[in-house]
């Protein structure tokens, strides 16, 4: 229970976020807006379970290794996950660019909604770029049985700088504060995952 709690909250703050984003939504942009982001969640859902089930595949490989003492092994592993992680980032977000009215309209008739989910979805597709960076993080520190760290990095994300930053970003940005809010949120959670690894990473002390 103790290992998988940070998971149980990744996909509790899943829902939290949901909720969080319509509340906002609804008031800032009506039906419309909600419509919108009804549709980035099923692009994002694509998105992010892809980065999940990578993490989800390497926690064993990473915990064997460590059980097996092989330190160059992991840390091998880790920059190779990155590099993945990175390139499917950046991949997805290219994508989404270059075809986001045709994923729009996948869903959508009216050009006035496709136009307004079109921009939500450009904006909102910045996270994507750095996501997989804090789930792998997340899911390493699971893997290596330090659960405290990676529940922090993960209600982080999932809760309370995704809270903070949709009440007070669109009061400065406007609406397009609400399609960065994912973005501003996986730049922080970046920033205290890079801490995380930097100085209580155990393997550094190897």
């Amino acid at each position: 229970m103790k290992v998988g709690f940070a998971e149980f909250l990744a996909e509790v703050s899943t829902g939290i976020s949901i909720f969080v984003f319509n509340l906002v939504i609804l008031k800032e942009l009506g039906e419309k807006g909600v419509s919108a982001f009804g549709i980035i969640g099923y692009v994002s859902s694509f998105i992010t379970m892809t980065m999940i089930g990578f993490n989800q595949g390497v926690q064993p490989i990473l915990s064997f290794n460590l059980g097996a003492r092989e330190y160059k092994k992991i840390f091998k592993i880790i920059k190779i996950s990155f590099f993945i992680l990175g390139g499917l980032g950046i991949f997805f977000y290219t994508l989404i660019n270059i075809f986001s009215f045709e994923i729009v309209s996948i869903f959508l008739r009216d050009l006035e909604d496709i136009s307004l989910t079109q921009h939500a979805l450009i904006f909102y597709s910045f996270a994507y770029i750095i996501c997989g960076f804090n789930i792998f993080t997340a899911g390493y520190f699971t893997a290596i049985d330090m659960v405290k760290i990676s529940t922090i990095i993960t209600l982080l994300r999932g809760v309370i700088l995704l809270i903070i930053f949709i009440i007070t970003l669109p009061k400065i940005l406007g609406t397009n504060g609400i399609w960065l809010t994912m973005f501003i949120t996986e730049m922080m959670t970046l920033l205290a995952s890079y801490i995380f690894m930097k100085n209580y990473n155990p393997l550094l002390k190897k």
